[in-house]
């Protein structure tokens, strides 16, 4: 009996060692298939650095409009107390390792590089993204995204009634100006169409195109340079298109006429610049400038129709001073938003001393001027 006993203690001491043996691996018999899996051992955390507030987008950035950010993070899994360096700033930890520091930013986006140490001497390192918009930034950013700016140019140098005398400069001017405006600023070459010795029914399909087109969140820009007649007689102006007629008015375009586009296109903004004869017509009897102390912002938010022209009800030469200088500071010009009114004031008194012309701004009457001012964004 006990030598029955002894073997059966062998026999289970024996299947134990075998079990240790093959610990992880399929032990088979005929009868029987054993698995065997050994306990895995807990693997530690990893230490991290984990940023509270602000809190990242999606994109792992933060977005603000003020330079100050207090920046709380925690340093997770590290052992006892940690210290920790944020753009060159030392600070330490609490007994739950949490950390505070104040970030300073500079406009566009900061790369804030952060580095713990533990007591041991151990390092972490992470970067974390904030983006410091200015004002002025953070306002041109918001007209990009809802605006667009149109723009229409109509430049005639060559008129089909020989007793109108064509002209040199105008396409190539306007040329000049449809490049400066693609090139620096932000308008698309497709929304900006250019009618080069256009027909009266090509400005008046441009007009009913731009109606159908702008939105009250949009900017047009008009520029015409060509011939322009003054009717004593009626009080209007008109524009001279390239099927223009001396002796009769039938293909004239009145400014009245342009007047009622102005007003039928629901834009935000609406900018005319005539460079063409007794231009000054279409606001004559407003006045030409007024001392403005309100911001970019501030202007931009109320709606206007404005014109510069190159005079008021006088002859202006071929050779224009006026687009002259206009696109000269437009080509200079180093800031990021400027409005119109601003604009006009660099050159205007450039074209006074260089020509015998009163170039003039103000308010298109009747077409829904608010008091706004259109607005150049540079791109």
């Amino acid at each position: 009996m006990m030598k029955m006993k002894i073997k059966r203690i062998k026999s289970v001491l024996f299947f134990l060692i075998c079990i240790t043996l093959v610990k992880g691996q399929e032990v088979e018999s005929e009868k029987v298939s054993i698995i065997i899996n050994p306990r895995k051992k807990t693997e530690a955390a990893k230490p991290r650095i984990q940023i509270i507030s602000p809190s990242l987008s999606a994109e792992g950035i933060y977005r603000t409009s003020d330079p100050r950010v207090e920046l709380i993070g925690r340093i997770e899994n590290v052992g006892e107390a940690a210290s920790v360096i944020v753009k060159n700033e030392k600070t330490e930890t609490d007994k739950t390792g949490i950390f505070k520091v104040v970030v300073w930013l500079e406009p566009g986006i900061n790369e804030i590089p952060v580095i713990a140490f533990d007591n041991k001497n151990n390092r972490l390192d992470k970067r974390i993204r904030l983006e410091y918009e200015t004002p002025e930034i953070a306002f041109i950013n918001r007209i990009n995204e809802e605006s667009v700016y149109y723009g229409l140019i109509i430049a005639v140098n060559n008129y089909q009634d020989q007793n109108l005398e064509s002209l040199d400069r105008p396409v190539n001017d306007a040329e000049k100006l449809y490049d400066i405006l693609v090139s620096k600023y932000t308008f698309d070459p497709g929304n900006v169409k250019f009618l080069r010795n256009a027909v009266r029914q090509d400005i008046i399909n441009a007009l009913d195109e731009l109606t159908r087109k702008v939105t009250q969140k949009d900017n047009l820009l008009i520029f015409y340079a060509g011939h322009g007649v003054w009717n004593d007689k009626s009080n209007v102006g008109y524009w001279l298109p390239s099927d223009a007629r001396l002796d009769s008015r039938d293909k004239w375009f009145p400014n009245s006429t342009l007047v009622d586009y102005l007003s039928e296109i629901r834009s935000k903004h609406t900018l005319l610049i005539a460079d063409a004869c007794f231009g000054g017509s279409i606001f004559k009897s407003r006045n030409a400038m007024l001392d403005r102390r309100e911001t970019v912002q501030e202007l931009y938010n109320l709606t206007s129709r404005k014109a510069m022209t190159s005079g008021t009800l006088t002859k202006v030469p071929d050779r224009s001073a006026f687009t002259k200088y206009l696109i000269e500071k437009l080509s200079e010009n180093n800031e990021s938003a400027f409005t119109s009114e601003k604009l006009f004031s660099s050159f205007q008194t450039a074209v006074e001393n260089n020509s015998d012309t009163k170039p003039r701004y103000g308010v298109i009457v009747d077409a829904d001027d608010q008091g706004g001012e259109f607005v150049f964004i540079k791109k």
